[in-house]
């Protein structure tokens, strides 16, 4: 079957393999042939509902639970893309997703009340899904290409609101069919689902799962504050492969855990979002040295992944881990200020292009032209550009090199977080005058220091209401006063100073 959208991998798996189970959360579990007829059965509501509308958004709720890619799937089977929704955001996050994206409706799984009065008082209709039996109806899935949208996945930007990244069916596909490949995934591979599903790295686990009729068991979050009750639940469903953020991998590691007991069937561990800690991965390989550990790099706005590294060498505790090479079909590029290349070893901008590449920021045009620009190197004809803010360079064995973000962007639990969109909101509260968020690398934690007329008590609980929770920062400190340049600008590296001594005094 040609891959013209990421359906026809349901349509295989569920020809093939109609009774092995697809997704499993603790409370369900879906065959393909199950999912597929529920999917279908719901696109047919989703026609009713929005008088057959065809590559339009529609809003679904993203939530640990089989239901959610029931949602995802249904939404394509309509003709239309998806908008996971993160249900945890505060309100005013989840109406500025909305209003950007402007749905004509929104699917949710019934246990979120506010969700579904936020869509009615803004005129966008609400279904919950359900596990429905298909009648046959005709649905119009057929006429979607690979060149339409698959979904839009909204990521905090570093100022303003969260921009909507919209990635094209045969982006996913693309990646989908060279990871399969690479990590040699077939109807045998059982995966461990970590990354929610409003994140991007979770998009390897969908359709992962239906490319190699695999089974995904959704770990739930209580899984990963209880090491022992993960290991226990990855050994009770035979999980052999894990596409997680590094940061649970690190907390797994740091729990000790591995000492007492190991995942047994695991043999393929792939990770991204932040640096990986030659230190934690020592830890893993110890307790699993025959599993095959990947290093994966990549912005929400390539398509999840653009470089890889098949970690074959061992690396002392505290050293850098290369992000690797280029996947194939896109082009990593290490480039100047002027767009031009630089040395081997010389610092400059990641740069992409290829397949991978999205379209841009949904309903955004001057954010899209900003970061997705014209290939200097091509003139005469469109070549675009992504410009991940990401520095890098290219070693001695031509292995890509991560640094760090060029703007005020972090990595942080998995999620990239804009620094200056804290202090935005922050200061957005009446009664802060100013604001300064800092990354503290050392203990992992986000800082916010400010000046204003209300305490910290206060701040705290505002911000609550405003900000999602990965975005929270760790501590909040009100100041008399924080320090500026000699131009009156903050002078956020004194801050990061200061707080750097005065860790170094309190451990002395």
């Amino acid at each position: 079957m040609s891959q013209i959208n990421v359906l026809t991998y349901l349509e295989a798996a569920a020809k093939k393999y109609p009774n092995k189970i697809a997704f499993a959360d603790d409370e369900l579990k879906l065959t393909f042939d199950r999912l597929r007829e529920a999917s279908m059965a719901l696109a047919v509501k989703i026609g009713e509902i929005t008088e057959g509308i065809l590559r339009a958004p529609i809003a679904v709720a993203a939530e640990r639970s089989v239901l959610s890619p029931v949602g995802f799937f249904a939404a394509l089977y309509s003709g239309n893309f998806y908008v996971p929704v993160d249900v945890t955001l505060p309100e005013v996050r989840l109406r500025a997703i909305l209003e950007k994206t402007a749905p004509k409706l929104m699917l949710t799984l019934g246990n979120n009340p506010l969700l579904e009065e936020i869509a009615a008082s803004m005129g966008i209709a609400a279904r919950r899904i359900e596990l429905l039996s298909y009648g046959g109806e005709a649905l119009p899935w057929g006429q979607i290409i690979d060149t339409d949208p698959v979904y839009v996945l909204f990521t905090s930007g570093s100022t303003g609101l969260p921009k909507g990244i919209v990635i094209p069916h045969r982006a996913v596909i693309d990646l989908t069919d060279w990871l399969a490949e690479e990590f040699g995934m077939d109807e045998t591979t059982v995966m461990g689902n970590q990354t929610p599903f409003f994140f991007d790295a979770s998009v390897k686990d969908i359709y992962l799962t239906l490319k190699c009729a695999a089974t995904t068991h959704i770990l739930a979050r209580k899984y990963f504050m209880f090491p022992k009750l993960l290991i226990d639940r990855m050994n009770a469903c035979g999980i052999n492969s894990i596409l997680w953020a590094t940061s649970a991998f690190h907390l797994i590691a740091g729990s000790g855990i591995l000492k007492k007991m190991k995942p047994a069937s695991l043999r393929l561990v792939a990770l991204g979002g932040e640096a990986l800690s030659a230190k934690a991965l020592n830890q893993w390989r110890e307790a699993l040295p025959d599993t095959v550990y990947y290093n994966l790099y990549g912005p929400t706005e390539i398509t999840v992944d653009c470089v890889y590294y098949r970690i074959d060498e061992h690396f002392e505790d505290g050293e850098d881990i290369p992000i690797g090479y280029p996947c194939p079909n896109k082009q990593v590029m290490i480039l100047d200020d002027n767009l031009h290349p630089t040395a081997v070893g010389e610092q400059g901008e990641i740069c992409v292009r290829g397949t991978g590449v999205s379209y841009g920021y949904y309903n955004d045009p001057e954010k899209t032209a900003a970061a997705f620009v014209q290939n200097p190197a091509v003139t005469a004809y469109s070549d675009i550009l992504y410009r991940t803010g990401d520095l890098g360079y290219i070693d001695e064995k031509g292995r890509i090199r991560y640094i760090a973000r060029r703007d005020r962007q972090i990595k942080h639990n998995g999620y990239r977080i804009g620094l200056g969109e804290i202090e935005r909101v922050f200061e957005s509260i009446e009664g802060i005058r100013l604001s300064a968020a800092i990354f503290d690398e050392k203990s992992d934690r986000i800082l916010c220091f400010y000046i204003g007329s209300i305490e910290e008590k206060e701040a705290l609980a505002q911000l609550r209401e405003l900000l999602p929770k990965y975005m929270m920062p760790a501590i909040i400190h009100k100041r008399d006063k924080l320090p500026t340049t000699p131009n009156g600008k903050l002078d956020r590296l004194a801050l990061a100073a200061e707080i750097k001594a005065d860790a170094e005094d309190n451990s002395q």
